[in-house]
């Protein structure tokens, strides 16, 4: 084993290779790679790729290799020791690697169910995306299925880093790389048509992508919720069409409950990007209604009897008092807007009583309401 300043260190070039590659050609260009490729064009995507690749990706990782050989240390120590002043870069790409490596051990989790599904050969069944769609779905739903398989790979990969830098992380690359390289040959030579391997691994990658697509952004949509709060459990909002109050919410969607008690799921990511009237972030709230008078009714013995009608009402809140105005005259009728502050709690049963009591008192007080009526003038030649 060598060593250098006390570190361990890969035991040739050809390691550092196979390392390398077993690092870059990850599931997430087995995975996701072809599915975001032909979902953004194909062979033009593979262009801006390459071209990033080259002009990014290749720079970076030799200035890793640069930083790496001239430190020995780690990624904190390196930077601590060539640039004190820039060493949070290094904790920065620790957290990165946390971060990604979170993804991945899920990710990888699900690799490992999709291996289990190959060799007992209950994959063989399914033609369609549709399908297996369907099977990803009912996986990612199972309460103890994602997390045993993650917590396998969890543990695989704790002992193979546990092994150390040669016997670990070395002889694993050296072992599955080419292993990798040789099922591809055994596959061809047995006479497995490979293109239909690459079909049928395609039609899986993008079922999981396109249940990821929206899963993915329920999820996000869901702390953005959690983190933003634009609405907490018990409160009364109006989002996507739909009107409740918030019973719970879940990651990947909010649970409402409608007046008429019914329970509607709403997608966070529907939620998170629509407009949301949140009806309780306030302890008051104001009613408004519109009553059509008769046209030479008088106006102020009509404002004088509402006035009177709301201020009998304790729920009608004093301040801001109460108004009555001409809103507009209309075709048939001289419109009034009436408005007035109530306790949220206070809102629907004040404004479904008042519609009928105003209906009922107005006539008694010399109100007409007219009905919609159209003059025609006929003109004889």
């Amino acid at each position: 084993m060598h060593h250098s300043h006390g570190r361990a260190t890969l035991g040739g070039k050809l390691s550092a290779v196979l390392v390398a590659a077993g690092s870059s050609v990850g599931l997430g260009n087995i995975w996701r790679f072809p599915y975001v490729a032909g979902d953004n064009g194909g062979g033009a995507f593979l262009v801006i790729y390459i071209l990033c690749v080259l002009l990014l990706g290749l720079p970076i990782m030799v200035a890793e290799f640069s930083v790496g050989r001239a430190s020995h240390r780690n990624a904190v120590g390196a930077y601590r020791a060539l640039a004190p002043k820039w060493s949070f870069l290094g904790y920065n790409g620790v957290v990165a690697a946390f971060l990604i490596l979170g993804f991945y051990f899920v990710v990888s989790g699900w690799t490992a169910e999709y291996m289990v599904h190959s060799v007992t050969g209950s994959l063989a069944r399914y033609t369609t995306a549709d399908e297996y769609k369907s099977v990803f779905e009912n996986f990612i739903q199972n309460p103890w299925r994602p997390v045993l398989y993650t917590a396998l790979f969890v543990l695989a990969t704790h002992f193979v880093i546990a092994m150390g830098v040669q016997k670990g992380i070395e002889r694993s690359a050296k072992i599955l790389m080419p292993l990798l390289l040789l099922i591809l040959i055994v596959v061809s030579t047995l006479g497995v048509n490979v293109t239909s391997l690459i079909a049928v691994a395609s039609a899986a990658t993008l079922a999981i992508g396109m249940a990821l697509s929206g899963t993915a952004q329920n999820f996000a949509g869901g702390v953005m919720i959690l983190l933003m709060k634009p609405y907490r459990v018990g409160d009364f909002i109006s989002a996507q069409g739909q009107s409740g109050t918030v019973r719970e919410i879940k990651l990947f969607s909010t649970v409402i409950t409608t007046g008429d008690n019914q329970t509607i799921y709403i997608p966070n990511n529907s939620i998170a990007t629509a407009i949301i009237d949140n009806y309780s972030t306030s302890e008051t709230r104001r009613v408004d209604w519109t009553v059509g008078i008769s046209y030479g009714d008088d106006v102020d013995v009509a404002r004088k009897a509402v006035l009177s009608m709301l201020a009998a009402d304790p729920r009608v809140l004093s301040d801001p008092a109460p108004v009555v105005w001409v809103a507009a005259l209309a075709d048939s009728s001289v419109n009034l807007s009436i408005r007035a502050w109530v306790k949220n709690a206070d809102y629907w049963n004040v404004f479904f009583e008042h519609n009928e009591q105003f209906y009922k008192e107005l006539p008694k007080a010399g109100i007409n309401f007219p009905f919609p009526q159209m003059d025609v003038h006929l003109t004889k030649e």
